[in-house]
């Protein structure tokens, strides 16, 4: 059996670093997120803002989530799980970023 440290995962036989996975995950969310910010601007008028306002409140709940169980593991992964922690808050804000911009499309449509 391959020795694999403790930082790392296998997974389909491939070594995965926790950064790695972390990194990964946060992208998914960021390309959501932008994803969301980009049909809102196709579909202003659309009733899909609201479905997307949702979407985003639910990554932002999977966000805090995930930064809890961070909070909670031990601290000793060598600065990692505090980097993952500080790269959760940066997608929040952009996620945030991604609400009020829907909220502003709806506003907008609803005014012109």
């Amino acid at each position: 059996m391959e020795y694999v440290p403790k930082h790392q995962f296998i997974t389909k036989g491939i070594i995965m670093n926790k950064s790695k996975i972390t990194t990964f995950l946060l992208t998914g969310v960021i390309a959501l997120t932008l994803w969301a910010v980009s049909i809102s601007e196709v579909y202003a008028a659309q009733p899909n803002m609201n479905e997307a306002i949702d979407r985003l409140e639910k990554a932002k709940n999977k966000l805090n989530n995930a930064k809890e169980s961070l909070e909670a593991a031990t601290p000793n992964k060598g600065g990692h799980r505090v980097n993952a922690m500080d790269k959760i808050d940066e997608a929040l804000a952009i996620v945030e970023e991604a609400i009020d911009e829907v909220e502003d499309g709806i506003e907008y449509a609803n005014n012109n």
